[in-house]
C-alpha cells in the first residue's frame, strides 16, 4: 500500500512539473479559456492587399510581405516605432513566374518565397524562389527559382506519397507557411493540408551542398518524413522563426475541407522529437491572419501580424 501511495504521489508531482515546465516535456498547451479573441486590425493604406506572409528586413524599419493574389511580386512596407505603416507600399517584381505566393522568410542573407502548390496554375509554375534584397534601392538581385516542387514533395515525403492527385480544396497538398531554421541549416515548409492523425505537417528541406545550386537536384527532404505538430487538429497558415525568443511562431487555421474556426498564434520550441507548443493568442476567423514576424524598430521590438482580410496588427 505504501509503495502504491508513493507511486501515485510521484506521478502527480511529475504531472505538475510537466505542466509548469513545458520545455522539458513534449506537449501542447492550449490558450487559457476565456482569453479574449482579437477581432480588429489596421487596414493597409493605399489599396487592398490580401497579405499571406511577412518577413522583417534586418537593419531597416520595414518589412517585406507577399499577397497570394499577386504573383511574381513582393511588397516593401516601412513602419514607425509603433508598427504603423509609413508612406506608400511599394510592389517589387521578382522577375520569375510564381503564383499563389503564401509566405516569405529570411535567413539573414537570402529571402525565400513559396507557392501553395495547391492549384493547377501554381503547380505548373515556380514553387520556391530565393533572392537578395537591397533595402537602400528597394530592389531584388540574384533571383533563383525551383519548379516541380509538388512532384518533388510527393516523391520524397512519406506522408505525401498518396497526395499527388488530391486537390488542396479537398485536403490535398497546400503549403501556407515558410521558415528558415538557421540553427539546423534548413528550410521548413508548413502545410495547411493534408492533416495526418490530427497533426499539422512541416517539411524540413535542405540543400545537399550548401554552397551548390539552388535547384531541385540539390534539394533533399531531411529524414524523408514530415515533422508532426499538434495544433488542435487544424493546419498551418503562417510560420517564422523568432530569434529573440528562440522559438518558431506559427499561425494555425483550418484546412479548406474543414469547418472554419478562429485562428491561433503558437510558439514551438523547434524540437521535432519532443515538440513543445504553446498557444498565445487567438484571432477571429474573419481576419484571416497568414503572416507573422518579429520586428525591431529603434528601441522597440514587437510581433507583426498581417491579414489576408487586408490589414495588420502589432503584438507587444
Amino acid at each position: 500500500m505504501c509503495l502504491h501511495r508513493e507511486t501515485r504521489r510521484l506521478v502527480l508531482v511529475l504531472s505538475i512539473f510537466c505542466s509548469m515546465s513545458l520545455f522539458s516535456c513534449g506537449r501542447t498547451a492550449l490558450l487559457t479559456p476565456g482569453r479574449q479573441v482579437i477581432k480588429s486590425m489596421t487596414a493597409f493604406d493605399g489599396g487592398k492587399f490580401e497579405a499571406s506572409g511577412v518577413a522583417a528586413v534586418s537593419g531597416t524599419d520595414g518589412v517585406l510581405f507577399v499577397d497570394d493574389g499577386r504573383g511574381g511580386q513582393v511588397f516593401w512596407m516601412d513602419l514607425d516605432q509603433n508598427g504603423r505603416q509609413v508612406g506608400a507600399i511599394k510592389p517589387i517584381d521578382l522577375g520569375v513566374d510564381i503564383e499563389d505566393i503564401e509566405d516569405i522568410s529570411t535567413d539573414g542573407t537570402y529571402f525565400y518565397v513559396v507557392s501553395s502548390q495547391s492549384r493547377p496554375k501554381a503547380i505548373a509554375k515556380e514553387g520556391l524562389v530565393r533572392f537578395k534584397f537591397d533595402a537602400r534601392s528597394q530592389s531584388v538581385e540574384g533571383v533563383e527559382s525551383i519548379g516541380g516542387l509538388k512532384s518533388f514533395l510527393v516523391d520524397n515525403v512519406a506522408e505525401l506519397r498518396e497526395e499527388g492527385d488530391r486537390k488542396g480544396k479537398h485536403g490535398g497538398i497546400n503549403i501556407e507557411g515558410l521558415a528558415c531554421d538557421m540553427q539546423r541549416g534548413r528550410l521548413l515548409l508548413a502545410l495547411r493540408s493534408p492533416i495526418i492523425d490530427d497533426h499539422a505537417l512541416v517539411i524540413p528541406l535542405r540543400l545537399r551542398d550548401a554552397r551548390g545550386a539552388f535547384s531541385l537536384d540539390n534539394l533533399e527532404v531531411e529524414g524523408s518524413n514530415a515533422i508532426r505538430l499538434a495544433l488542435g487538429g487544424i493546419g498551418i497558415r503562417g510560420m517564422e522563426y523568432d530569434a529573440r525568443a528562440n522559438v518558431f511562431l506559427i499561425i494555425s487555421g483550418a484546412a479548406e475541407d474543414q469547418d472554419q474556426t478562429d485562428f491561433g498564434l503558437w510558439e514551438w520550441n523547434g524540437d521535432e522529437k519532443q515538440p513543445v507548443l504553446r498557444e498565445t493568442n487567438r484571432f477571429d476567423r474573419s481576419l484571416k491572419p497568414e503572416g507573422v514576424t518579429r520586428v525591431t524598430n529603434g528601441k522597440r521590438d514587437f510581433i507583426f501580424i498581417v491579414f489576408d482580410a487586408g490589414g495588420y496588427t502589432v503584438l507587444n
